[in-house]
């Protein structure tokens, strides 16, 4: 037997291991996101601003030129080093959730989830888990207070998620028979009658405001609806 130094920080297929935490093993990549930014030929003004996350003509046809061979292998380069982060960084999902009583939000929830989900609708499911506590702890709180919550309406445009929210693991499949029995707490919930879950249109997901980078029209539409009226 014998004792081998082992250095704190390992670098990997573009991803840095850090072993400075004893026990514990953290994983980043902001290195090689820094790196992609540097080696990008386009610089952006630090002091240029924009009104939304996106730009108003992120999805609109280009009217410019054709590349030519140079920046067409600079596009597709980043393109691709975009993906890989996305594939080794990325495989955890985003929870989003905003809390209403008519009028603006009383609570918001953006938070990135615990664990990886090999679905939208299983992570779907886990967005709702990491919500449904404040949800019951409002209504709680509320009633307490003297003013019964009749309608407590959880919505969601997941259909396949809804299902299993409501009927837990009867509606389960190949793909998500293997979700831990902890994520249909909220099927005990709505059986309860403590909860009831409503499917929205995509369009009126307020929420998706804490996990896309929505612009424009809907991008103002769900910021007035969060912050509600204004003086």
């Amino acid at each position: 037997m014998y004792n081998r130094q082992r250095k704190e920080i390992h670098r990997y297929l573009g991803m840095t291991l850090d072993f400075l935490v004893k026990r514990k093993l953290k994983i980043r990549m902001d290195d090689y996101v820094k790196n992609m930014l540097e080696e990008f030929p386009i610089k952006f003004n630090k002091d240029s601003k924009q009104e939304t996350p996106a730009g108003n003509d992120l999805l609109e046809a280009g009217k410019g030129k054709l590349l030519n061979a140079e920046y067409c292998q600079i596009f597709h380069t980043t393109v691709a080093r975009g993906l890989y982060v996305s594939k080794r960084a990325h495989f955890k999902s985003h929870t989003g959730g905003t809390l209403s009583f008519g009028g603006g939000a009383a609570q918001v929830m953006s938070k990135k989830q615990k664990l990886n989900s090999r679905s939208s609708t299983e992570a779907e499911l886990i967005a709702v888990d990491d919500v449904v506590t404040m949800i019951l702890w409002t209504k709680l709180f509320m009633e307490w207070q003297g003013y019964p919550i009749e309608k407590n309406i959880l919505y969601q445009d997941n259909k396949s998620a809804i299902l299993l929210e409501e009927n837990g693991r009867k509606s389960t499949g190949k793909r998500s028979r293997a979700i831990n029995i902890r994520y249909f707490f909220i099927t005990d919930q709505v059986e309860k009658g403590n909860v009831k879950i409503k499917c929205s249109p995509t369009d009126n997901m307020i929420a998706d405001f804490m996990t896309k980078p929505l612009h424009g029209e809907k991008f103002c539409k769900f910021r007035d609806l969060i912050l509600g009226p204004q003086e």
